[in-house]
């Protein structure tokens, strides 16, 4: 895609653009967030001959799409998607974050994660750090089941949290600006390693060992999962302005 052609062009050749990307979706739905600054663009104009400008996010996105949809194998079984996650899951994972940082663990495992708040994030927001430590269990989890060879199948992960705001955007695939990165990210670590997942909402009283360990109330885990182990992860950087590794 050649982005070039669009660093300056009316809302018309916008709509246009935007028309083909959603046709796209139709075979790749994941690849929804690509749309998300272009909407935030084209929203308040009315006049079809208003220029509109291409910022780095939008240039971002644009490039990525094209990144994906060259590197996609071009066919697309949707019932891959249809599965129920309270059963026919591989792995579930209970997030939670404060303003002390972030927690999320494995009950069938024992095994638990912390990390502190991000210095100086892109939002400062609970909900950015409710969706980054989502974000954070996804790719500790492809990371972690593509490193078994025997582990050959397409695999299903089920995460809880309980914010309801990080179950939408998960679930639609569509957020603001500042949280689109984050979407972009988990599409992008499920398509390279073949995961499908779904974000549900848990309510916070049924969520107490996420909130402890992101609290930092370690001292209350031996009476709330006797037995776990607590490690430290880090989020990744792609969505924190850092280059990945």
């Amino acid at each position: 895609m050649n982005l070039s052609i669009f660093s300056s062009s009316h809302t018309t050749q916008f709509q246009v653009l935007t028309g083909w990307i959603n046709w796209s979706f139709n075979v790749f739905p994941l690849l929804r967030p690509a749309l998300c600054n272009i909407y935030d663009k084209m929203s308040g104009k009315s006049q079809p001959h208003a220029d509109i400008y291409l910022n780095k996010a939008l240039k971002e996105d644009l490039a990525w799409l094209a990144r994906r949809l060259n590197s996609a194998p071009g066919i697309l079984f949707f019932e891959a998607y249809d599965w129920n996650p309270l059963i026919e899951t591989n792995m579930t994972i209970y997030c939670d974050a404060s303003k002390l940082g972030m927690g999320f663990w494995i009950p069938e495992t024992l095994l638990g994660f912390f990390s502190p708040i991000p210095f100086n994030p892109p939002k400062d927001t609970i909900f950015f750090f409710e969706a980054l430590c989502v974000l954070s269990a996804i790719h500790w989890y492809c990371h972690t089941m593509r490193s078994d060879p025997s582990l050959n199948q397409r695999l299903r992960l089920t995460v809880f949290t309980d914010n309801m705001n990080t179950v939408h955007i998960f679930d639609s695939l569509k957020a603001e600006p500042a949280y689109n990165p984050i979407l972009r990210s988990a599409v992008d670590v499920l398509l390279d390693y073949d995961v499908d997942v779904r974000v549900l909402h848990v309510p916070g009283e049924q969520n107490t060992v996420a909130d402890a360990i992101s609290r930092q109330k370690f001292s209350k885990l031996p009476s709330l999962a006797s037995g776990l182990v607590l490690r430290t992860f880090t989020p990744p950087r792609d969505v924190l302005g850092a280059s990945p590794l």
